[in-house]
């Protein structure tokens, strides 16, 4: 009997793919959503073996999902690969309400 390769090796040489935040995103803290819109749902393509993490976010994972506690401020968020140990950054900002409120007041008189 042959051997069956279901993956290349190349495939392994890569960092994953993060779909949830998406680079640059600008997101805000909502005091009318459940946890004030403080949990951010974190996504990468492959749906196991990648390990999360953040200078300045707590990460939870719980039940197959992984989220950020989100706080104002900006932050980096790292997908590590559980096998290659290859990483993907992506940079938020998050603001609360009154910084999205200054920043919609300061565009209104800049026009």
């Amino acid at each position: 009997a042959g051997l069956v390769c279901l993956q290349s090796p190349a495939d392994h040489d890569e960092p994953p793919r993060v779909l949830t935040p998406t680079p640059g995103s600008v997101l805000f803290l909502d005091p009318d959503l459940r946890d004030g819109g403080r949990r951010l749902l974190l996504q990468s393509q492959e749906s196991r073996g990648v390990n999360w993490s953040s200078p300045t976010l707590e990460i939870n994972s719980d039940g197959g999902t992984t989220d950020a506690w989100m706080t104002p401020g900006r932050h980096e968020i790292i997908a590590t690969g559980a096998h290659t140990g290859l990483q993907t950054r992506v940079a938020i900002e998050v603001l609360d309400p009154t910084e999205l409120a200054a920043r919609k007041r300061s565009k209104l008189l800049a026009r």
